[in-house]
């Protein structure tokens, strides 16, 4: 090489290591004597799960072992990770649902957080303890604290659900999206993490292997922050928004108030500003084309209105006298009109056929 030539100085690359953090949630509210035991079956049902899934080598191989009393650091060969998101993560939920059974009778609950990362690591070769340092392993850390993370346990049933994910982006990139997995993209929920206080800023891919409670009703995404409502002083989840009703939508309705002309099937209406379009309508105060509060104006079949026009027969209702042309089976009084003649019925029973 030529002693002229100004090169920038250069390191080797350390070699890419698979990190899993694990939390326990709510450990802190734990008295001294159940955080020791949950410090010492952390690692524990971890080991039982990598057995039971036949990956005993993530555990007897590991990089870089370290506890950090609520939770545990595993660094391990990244050519695992196709086999740690195909079944590890299901098969630790498994072993966390069987260990809670005994822990029920000591007031212990075992849920974890979980996060999987992956990426060039230097260990810290002077230290024969601990875990290494560097973006990859602060990264880690970061995604199994976010909040995106932590709600999927906050909205779950603590006796169904006891284990929530996070995969790293470049985890689902190398080994998702590559094939080397059996599990496809679609089944990890991409989530936006941003935690201003550390500077940090990134996706979460998350996988909750038995979903339940609200994470069933509106989904891993409809029960984060930001997706939710404040409703009678208290804090409910909602889905994602639909659609407002509008000349073009053509779905089902179900609302209490409408402006626009509804198109479909039309369950429960209270006020409504426009025409209705619909085979079969139940209302409160409808304003429909005729421009008259408890007007329905359609084709189909009308169910509940109180002055009703139709293109073939009318029915104006003022008080309890009806007047109709055609056959109608209700009211007090009933006044019925044909071409060529009238004829008249009263009665006093709710219900009079003409």
């Amino acid at each position: 090489m030529n002693d002229f030539m100004d090169f920038p100085r250069s390191r080797t690359l350390p070699p890419d290591i698979a990190i899993m953090v694990v939390d326990t949630k709510d450990f802190s509210r734990y008295r001294d004597a159940q955080q020791n035991r949950l410090a010492h079956l952390i690692p524990q049902v971890l080991e039982q799960a990598a057995r039971d899934s036949g990956l005993a080598k993530l555990w007897t191989h590991q990089k870089f072992p370290d506890s950090t009393g609520d939770g545990f650091i595993v660094g391990f060969d990244s050519g695992l990770l196709p086999q740690v998101l195909d079944r590890y993560l299901d098969v630790l939920q498994a072993v966390l649902r069987q260990r809670d059974t005994e822990l029920r009778a000591e007031g212990i609950k075992l849920r974890m957080r979980l996060s999987l990362n992956k990426g060039p690591v230097e260990m810290l070769k002077e230290l024969a303890y601990g875990s290494p340092v560097g973006k990859t392993m602060i990264d880690t850390h970061r995604l199994v604290d976010a909040e995106p993370l932590r709600v999927l346990l906050d909205r779950s049933d603590p006796d169904v659900t006891f284990l929530a994910a996070a995969i790293s982006e470049n985890v689902i990139a190398e080994v998702v999206r590559t094939g080397y997995a059996g599990r496809k993209e679609s089944e990890f929920v991409a989530a936006p993490v941003k935690i201003e206080s550390k500077d940090f800023q990134g996706t979460a891919y998350l996988r909750v292997p038995v979903p339940s409670g609200d994470l069933l009703r509106y989904g891993l995404l409809g029960v984060q922050p930001g997706r939710e409502e404040n409703k009678d002083n208290g804090t409910v989840a909602r889905p994602a928004p639909s659609p407002t009703p509008s000349a073009s939508a053509a779905a089902s309705v179900s609302v209490n108030k409408v402006s626009g002309r509804p198109r479909g099937r039309t369950v429960q209406l209270r006020d409504v500003n426009g025409g209705l379009h619909d085979h079969s309508v139940t209302t409160g105060n409808i304003t429909g084309t005729t421009g008259v509060i408890g007007s329905v104006s359609g084709s189909g079949h009308t169910i509940v209105g109180r002055d009703i026009d139709q293109s073939h027969n009318t029915w104006n209702a003022g008080g309890d006298q009806y007047h109709a042309r055609g056959d109608m089976a209700f009211g007090l009084r009933v006044s019925r009109s044909q071409q060529g003649g009238a004829d008249e019925a009263q009665d006093t029973t709710p219900e009079v056929g003409a």
